[in-house]
């Protein structure tokens, strides 16, 4: 892989500027800047409007039903949360996320009860209007914005892993490889279950494509490839999803050592990672050439 100005322009942009993917105004932005940059590369780029979520949209790169492999991964990012990120358990992750919603939400709530008795009572007390109790609202009013915004969900700020550095060599990807038998689909809601996953599995046929889903590949550990069939000579290590469909494959990083899929997880300290692993980057050149 080739470090070039332009993949250190889209490294500040979309690790800076656009770097939380969480609301939809985030979302929104990112979309301009990403298909913006996709545009300049190639012109088959496609926004797809999400059939269930109105508010969702998905970028297709290539002819969905002309290519032989497709490159997926979700452009998203998640509520911030404690603990490490189990790639494959949507459940444990649904319980992180919550369990750290709602312990801001209580924190929170006792410090807005702790100001209100000792200060903001005492000044309402007084009567009146003063420039104390103007201040005392907009207080309330920034307090209460804040408290709502953490009930539905604080963004994440440390995205450059998960899952920025996806993102961006899969752009990079895009510049240097115009074969026509490949197409690329950037996805939301990935960082909420394998919803969008399962979508973009029923738009092909598995039969005679192969799918390919790029989850946090510039993480420091191990590239892994988990797969149905290890029908591929590649130094990549394997492991084996008997349950899973036939040319449907799964690269991410493995922080521990496990043999069962279900298993990976990210440690919590390689998520904060702020440099990306550019070994694992050349790794996956060489197994997609």
């Amino acid at each position: 892989m080739t470090m070039t100005e332009q993949f250190n322009d889209w490294f500040i942009r979309y690790n800076l500027l656009y770097k939380k993917r969480y609301t939809k105004h985030q979302k929104q932005r990112f979309l301009q800047s990403f298909v913006s940059d996709l545009l300049s590369i190639r012109k088959d780029v496609e926004i797809r409007k999400d059939k269930q979520d109105k508010n969702s949209f998905h970028i297709v790169v290539g002819d969905l039903k002309k290519a032989k492999h497709v490159i997926a991964t979700y452009y998203d990012t998640p509520a911030i949360y404690q603990g490490d990120y189990y790639v494959f358990s949507v459940e444990k992750q649904k319980k992180q996320t919550t369990n750290t919603l709602m312990g801001l939400s209580l924190i929170m709530l006792i410090l807005g009860i702790l100001f209100t008795y000792f200060i903001g009572i005492p000044v309402f007390e007084k009567g009146g209007i003063s420039y104390q109790t103007i201040l005392l609202v907009l207080f309330y009013f920034v307090f209460f914005y804040i408290f709502g915004q953490v009930t539905r969900g604080w963004p994440e700020k440390n995205n450059l892993i998960r899952n920025t550095s996806s993102l961006l060599y899969m752009l990079n990807f895009i510049k240097e490889n115009s074969d026509p038998t490949l197409a690329f689909v950037f996805y939301d809601h990935g960082c909420q279950g394998d919803t969008s996953t399962k979508k973009v599995r029923k738009k092909l046929n598995l039969n005679s494509q192969r799918l390919t889903i790029l989850d946090s590949v510039g993480a420091e550990g191990e590239l892994v490839r988990v797969v149905r069939n290890d029908d591929k000579k590649t130094k990549i290590p394997t492991i084996i999803a008997k349950e899973w469909d036939a040319n449907f494959e799964y690269l991410t990083v493995m922080t521990h050592s496990t043999k069962v899929w279900k298993e990976l997880v990210l440690k919590k300290q390689t998520l904060k990672e702020k440099e990306l692993n550019y070994e694992n980057y050349q790794n996956l050149d060489d197994f997609f050439n």
